[in-house]
């Protein structure tokens, strides 16, 4: 067992907005499980970048360049999320 918390394999999270047509209802003291053959929805591909208004009023800049090695990385205001194409939906929406 890998104790660095990687494991081997590469799961990517990403939200989605689905509708469950049959759910799995056989314990009753567990969350309702949905088989996602049975779902009707899709999950976030689009990538949206999204900051709060304080850094917009100030004029942060998306940017910082590291000087050390010359990349331009994205300034920590700017929070990356996978959204639905128009950049809303789950925590887009926030």
């Amino acid at each position: 067992m890998d104790k660095k918390g990687f494991s081997q394999y590469n799961l990517d999270f990403k939200p989605g907005l689905f509708t469950c047509t049959k759910c799995d209802k056989g314990c009753p003291t567990c969350n309702i499980v949905c088989d996602l053959a049975s779902c009707i929805g899709e999950f976030y591909q689009t990538e949206c970048w999204c900051r709060k208004d304080t850094a917009v009023r100030m004029k942060t800049p998306l940017w910082q360049l590291r000087k050390y090695d010359g990349q331009f990385l994205a300034n920590d205001s700017v929070h990356k999320l996978f959204c639905n194409k128009g950049c809303g939906g789950g925590v887009c929406d926030t």
